[in-house]
């Protein structure tokens, strides 16, 4: 069995990098930090990510947890990982594992840490443990695991402040820090949640100011924009362009559909006709 492990590489392992990436600024109810590792197998190969985690918050959504997904050569996701069917709240110093397994179609291998909605949440002490040929769990290096590379102008050097290596972006409700509280050496990473508003609830009512169906309608109008917006605001073109074969629909001809069924739907049931030429 062959496989290797490197770091992609970044501009540079200072602050500078931060700067010469654009930062774009965004409004969101979390905010996560990553880093990628090219990785490359003949077969299944096992790996953990653990890391030290706690939260203090009185926000009952205020939660963290560690993160990893697996990106393969076709640009799908193997395997995934975000913690949240089992979400850290514990207001002490504990450690957290994540498991999983990437194959011979893996490509890069994303790690991290991730925290959701308000709070002050704490992360020291990430490690990644990948399986070797004899099948023993060896640690793999990552950059600034500990945080105490960090600076007060760069307290995430060495990490991207998006989910994938090189993202630079700035949420608006987060802000991350030193802190002296810290499991392994002298300091830690704290990232402060402020102003986040809980996610849209699922449930679909009858919005006020409408009659009472009318109300249903706007809500499940209202529910679906908010899903189909969120799940691709921050994609770039070729992304919402992107074809998987020739007989696939990107995702920018999905949504696409989306719009014009519904505007199908409007103009036939409020107005009783079809599409003009100039709809179509």
């Amino acid at each position: 069995m062959q496989f290797k492990i490197t770091r992609l590489l970044l501009l540079l392992l200072t602050g500078i990098s931060v700067s010469m990436n654009a930062q774009k600024t965004i409004s969101r109810g979390w905010i996560s930090f990553t880093q990628s590792i090219e990785v490359q197998a003949t077969h299944e190969v096992k790996f953990k990510l653990m890391g030290r985690i706690k939260v203090i918050s009185d926000d009952p959504n205020g939660v963290a947890g560690l993160w990893a997904r697996v990106d393969n050569k076709n640009k799908e996701t193997g395997f995934f990982d975000n913690m949240m069917n089992r979400p850290v709240t514990s207001d002490k110093w504990k450690t957290y594992t994540i498991e999983g397994a990437f194959d011979k179609e893996a490509k890069t291998l994303n790690i991290g840490g991730l925290c959701m909605q308000n709070g002050d949440f704490y992360f020291d002490d990430l490690k990644l443990l990948i399986e070797d040929e004899n099948g023993d769990f060896a640690e793999a290096p990552i950059q600034n695991a500990s945080f105490e590379q960090s600076t007060h102008e760069n307290s995430l050097l060495g990490w991207s402040t998006g989910i994938s290596e090189g993202e630079q972006l700035k949420i608006k409700e987060y802000n991350s820090e030193l802190t002296s509280d810290a499991t392994d050496g002298s300091q830690a990473i704290l990232i402060k949640g402020r102003g986040a508003t809980p996610p849209r609830p699922m449930e679909i009512v009858s919005e006020e100011g409408f009659t009472p169906q009318m109300g249903v309608l706007v809500s499940m109008l209202d529910a679906m924009k908010e899903r189909v917006e969120g799940s691709v605001k921050n994609h770039s073109v070729y992304e919402l362009d992107y074809l998987m074969d020739e007989k696939a629909n990107s995702i920018g001809a999905l949504i696409m559909h989306l719009a014009a069924a519904e505007k199908l739907y409007q103009v036939m049931t409020f107005e009783g006709r079809y599409f003009n030429k100039e709809e179509e």
